[in-house]
């Protein structure tokens, strides 16, 4: 998440298209790292949650982000840390489909990439999902959207120092606008 991507850590690039969208609050769960993190996004507009529990993987990050969120909320974006190419077309495109089901994912060729859009009849079952489980195997107990989209790169992480290697390549020689 603090690898350079566009002359800043990773993870302020994808902050920054969120807050850009309009989406408020902004929450960052942070576990380890919590330090640099934190300060990689000094300035902007974010609530930051400390996961004490992250070793026990990502649902325990999940419950902790969907823990703090406001009542008022009637959607909730998952964005991964390690998911450079989201942009605003994106995003809104989501939005405008929220109303379709619980769950809304961007999918390329029938594979389902990120971010995911939850629908708030959804939170009460991610704040009480087991440390196992996972976004993607509580989905299954829900109604899910779809989108189909244009762009192979929503599907692009980075685990690996190859991965980021390769998707900055492909970043630099233009083969994404992000």
């Amino acid at each position: 998440m603090l690898v350079d991507w566009n002359g800043q850590p990773l993870i302020r690039h994808i902050a920054l298209h969120a807050i850009e969208a309009g989406l408020s609050p902004v929450i960052v769960v942070l576990g380890a790292w919590l330090g640099p993190i934190e300060r990689s996004l000094v300035g902007l507009d974010i609530k930051f949650v400390h996961n004490t529990d992250y070793e026990k993987g990502m649902g325990s990050s999940l419950r902790s982000g969907f823990k703090v969120l406001p009542n008022a909320v009637d959607g909730a974006f998952l964005f991964l840390g390690d998911h450079p190419y989201v942009d605003q077309s994106l995003i809104k495109s989501m939005i405008d489909h929220h109303g379709n089901s619980d769950v809304v994912l961007p999918a390329y060729e029938g594979k389902p990439g990120h971010p995911v859009l939850w629908n708030s009849s959804t939170f009460g079952r991610i704040v009480n999902m087991d440390d196992n489980e996972t976004g993607r195997t509580i989905q299954k107990g829900f109604a899910c959207f779809f989108l189909d989209w244009p762009d192979p790169m929503i599907l692009r992480d980075i685990d690996t120092r190859e991965d980021y290697q390769r998707l900055l390549e492909d970043h630099l020689s233009g083969e994404s606008e992000q």
